[in-house]
């Protein structure tokens, strides 16, 4: 996923953006299936306030993603700086779960 949404940082055209949607969305429905089918490995018959609040985490990031895009300070900028932030959060992510395991 890191890979990904530091793709189009680095070079941004209609390839970059294929690869970039691919990694991503890829790697994103794959941790949404599973995220939801530990919900209801946990929840033990009442998934449902845990799943709704992995939905409503889901439309904060999608929220979010727009309005940190639109605060770079040049056009050149309004990718790269939060495409940068993003993957230094989930390359420092990746490595606090595989420290955790």
């Amino acid at each position: 996923m890191a890979f990904g949404v530091l793709v189009p940082a680095i070079h941004l055209s209609l390839a970059s953006l294929a690869v970039s949607a691919v990694c991503v969305g890829g790697t994103f429905m794959v941790m949404t299936m599973a995220g939801l089918q530990e919900a209801r490995r946990i929840a033990k018959g009442a998934p449902a306030r845990l799943m709704s609040g992995l939905t409503g985490a889901f439309a904060i990031g999608q929220f979010a993603g727009p309005i940190l895009v639109s605060t770079g300070t040049s056009p050149d900028q309004a990718l790269v700086t939060p495409s940068l932030c993003a993957v230094a959060f989930l390359l420092v992510s990746a490595c606090l779960l595989l420290l955790r395991r």
